[in-house]
């Protein structure tokens, strides 16, 4: 009876998903909300698209400068 009045603060599965993030918002005393996830995001995304091409000019020029 005494569990039944009880309710969950914060259900284990869900730290564990979070651990990570709330360790880093702890250590840095920063909340994160999830627009600027959302832009971390976004931001980590257009720079993964543009890595390969960059790596490809950097590639093409030196070849270029060796000629």
């Amino acid at each position: 009876m005494a569990g039944a009045c009880r309710r969950a603060k914060h259900p284990v599965d869900w730290l564990l998903r979070d651990a990570e993030g709330l360790r880093t918002e702890w250590a840095t005393g920063r909340i994160t909300t999830n627009t600027e996830a959302c832009q971390v995001d976004r931001k980590q995304a257009i720079f993964n698209a543009f890595v390969p091409l960059l790596a490809q000019a950097e590639a093409a020029q030196k070849e270029q400068e060796e000629q």
